[in-house]
């Protein structure tokens, strides 16, 4: 399957404080019947994760194990992958027009320095939240999703390197994946925020 990327504004940590800042109480109650209706094949406690976030904020999501860590990144998927994309679209605000297959991006970022390539990896790979990088790393649910985020002071930093890069043909792939992740990053930067990634 030939996987789209799509950016949208975060919060200034990236993605944290945009999900803590959600309707937290109407995700849960919408995750519980997709349980109940077998709409969801998930963790049946991840709505008891969602009630305790909502409760006691980012202290809830701390990585405890791997088995927490699994559940705070599938309880993020359908969050940012069915429930704003289906339910509450209004949540999340695009940062760029373009949805773009991931080989662009993959190629794009292969001209980076190696701290900014770390950095782009979030995207390609995913990224896991409550935990250091590294910490129980974030892996696909099916192998195609993956929802990662930079910071904002992520963003500057990919912001800076790509607009010192070498200008890729115009009308080329390369081109139009520059053209479409320098959208998103400055209208992050314009905001101050972070980005939100989706792969799908």
């Amino acid at each position: 399957m030939r996987a789209h990327v799509a950016f949208y504004l975060g919060a200034p940590d990236g993605l944290l404080g945009h999900f803590l800042a959600g309707p937290l109480h109407e995700f849960s109650a919408w995750f519980r019947q997709g349980l109940k209706a077998d709409e969801i094949d998930a963790h049946p406690e991840i709505p008891f994760l969602i009630d305790e976030a909502a409760a006691k904020g980012a202290v809830a999501l701390e990585a405890r194990d791997a088995d927490h860590a699994e559940r705070v990144d599938r309880m993020l998927d359908e969050y940012y992958g069915s429930f704003c994309d289906h339910v509450q679209p209004e949540l999340i605000t695009p940062a760029t027009a373009s949805a773009l297959y991931l080989l662009r991006y993959e190629k794009l970022g292969r001209a980076l320095s190696p701290d900014a390539q770390n950095v782009w990896d979030h995207m390609i790979s995913g990224r896991g939240a409550g935990r250091p990088d590294g910490t129980f790393p974030y892996s696909s649910d099916d192998g195609v999703f993956r929802l990662g985020y930079w910071n904002l002071d992520e963003v500057g930093l990919l912001l800076h390197e790509l607009q010192h890069l070498p200008r890729p043909r115009p009308l080329s792939r390369e081109h139009a994946a520059l053209v479409a992740i320098m959208e998103g990053l400055e209208f992050a930067v314009a905001e101050r925020v972070g980005l939100i990634t989706v792969v799908a």
